[in-house]
Order: structure tokens, then C-alpha cells, then sequence
């Protein structure tokens, strides 16, 4: 009867820290940077936005020392000094609906066979302050095969598009 009790409390501790644990490990990173189809801007038709999207906050951000491509789909290359890339800051109410956004971003991103997720600085546009925050990436050499979007804006891409067909080779079940 005490090691029930004792096996039950453990479980619930257990399950406390696995719900909060992306924010446990740094109060500071419980939003995303995203710069591409995810944007709230975004004007490719791609349809995983809208619920990626639900129930967020979004501020327009700045990603220093990245450069944007298009390979398939936009990219990021990080440590490319003196360039930077727009996009926007995703955060959410709670860690529990953080938790359910990453799952649901490292499905869109194909994470981590496709993309690499990593922790960096971003600037807030309307706050003038610098947050910490989740970005999708793909290394520089990977990026470097596709096209260089110099603006570092997804919507100044020129005539870069998806193409819909590929949509359906890595739709997550939305």
C-alpha cells in the first residue's frame, strides 16, 4: 500500500517535469522564430500554417547572422555574418500548448532528419529587445545547393514558389 503511494506520487512528479520540461530547461525559450511557410504572412498557400499558427502570439522579429534560402522549401543558414532574415516571434499562452506546437513544428520541419532545431537570438522589431528562441534550420552547405533570397525576407522572394506537389510529400496529418 506505501510503495502504491509512493510508486503514484513518483509517476505524477515524473509527469509533471515531462510537460514542463522545454521550459524548465530555460524559462526564456518557450517560443519559435520561423521566417518561411510558417510565417503569419506567409503568401504561398502552404497548408500547415494555419494550425501551427492557432492560438499563438506573433511579433515581427529580425534573425541576425542567418542568410535564407529556397530549396524546396525556405531555410535557414545560421553564422553567416552580416546577413539576417525576417520573420516573427510564435510564442504561446501556456508550456503545455508550447509542447503541442513543437511536436507539431518538428513534424512540418521533418525534424530532425530534415531540419535542425536550434536556440538563438532574435530581435524584437516593435520592442527594441533581443529573446531567445527556437529556429528550424538546415545546415549551411544543404542551403547553399538552392537558391539565396539576398532581401532575408520569405515575402521579397521574387520568383521563387513552392511547388503544391510537394506539399503532399511531407504534410503532417493536420
Amino acid at each position: 500500500d506505501a510503495l502504491s503511494r509512493l510508486w503514484i506520487t513518483c509517476l505524477n512528479v515524473i509527469s509533471r517535469i515531462i510537460k514542463s520540461r522545454i521550459c524548465v530547461m530555460s524559462e526564456e525559450v518557450c517560443c519559435f522564430f520561423v521566417y518561411g511557410t510558417l510565417r503569419p504572412d506567409d503568401d504561398s498557400g502552404a497548408p500547415w500554417k494555419t494550425k501551427f499558427l492557432n492560438g499563438t502570439v506573433q511579433q515581427k522579429a529580425i534573425l541576425p547572422d542567418a542568410a535564407l534560402f529556397f530549396y524546396t522549401y525556405p531555410s535557414v543558414a545560421l553564422q553567416s555574418p552580416g546577413s539576417s532574415v525576417v520573420g516573427y516571434v510564435i510564442s504561446c499562452q501556456t508550456r503545455e500548448e508550447f509542447a503541442e506546437k513543437l511536436r507539431l513544428g518538428d513534424e512540418i520541419e521533418g525534424y530532425p532528419s530534415e531540419y535542425q532545431r536550434t536556440v538563438v537570438d532574435v530581435h524584437l522589431v516593435d520592442e527594441q529587445k533581443t529573446v531567445k528562441a527556437f529556429v528550424y534550420h538546415r545546415p549551411a552547405a544543404a542551403c547553399r545547393r538552392g537558391t539565396h533570397i539576398e532581401s532575408g525576407d520569405w515575402l521579397k522572394r521574387g520568383g521563387v514558389t513552392l511547388d503544391p506537389d510537394d506539399y503532399s510529400n511531407s504534410l503532417p496529418s493536420l
